[in-house]
């Protein structure tokens, strides 16, 4: 075999290799911003439903109970998605360490014979 087959031997599987690696990557950020998408979806969808409760209230209570039951939703939503968001990345992050941990704990095998 000559150094050029050899080099493109070595070439073709490390193509190979990072062609894996970048399709992992994008299945996990497409599936992260999917989910994160998806909590948008909630927070739009309560903040609106909070809104319109205190639009329909607007005579019956304190404006300034609304205003602040209004901006009190706004401040919890924004602090849950970005929790939320930041738990599962760091959720999704931690697989390998504790791959890491379980497999130290494993006991030896026997002895070859």
């Amino acid at each position: 075999m000559r150094a050029f087959d050899r080099i493109a031997y070595f070439k073709q599987d490390f193509d190979n290799t990072v062609e894996k690696c970048a399709n992992a990557t994008f299945v996990f950020s497409s599936c992260n911003r999917w989910v994160g998408l998806r909590l948008d979806c909630v927070c739009v969808v309560f903040s609106v439903a909070v809104t319109a409760i205190a639009f329909t209230q607007r005579g019956q209570t304190n404006a300034e109970l609304l205003i602040l039951s209004i901006q009190s939703m706004t401040d919890v939503i924004s602090f849950f998605s970005v929790s939320l968001r930041m738990y599962a990345e760091f959720n999704n992050y931690m697989t390998s360490p504790q791959r890491l941990f379980q497999y130290s704990q494993l006991k030896a095998e026997a002895d070859l014979e």
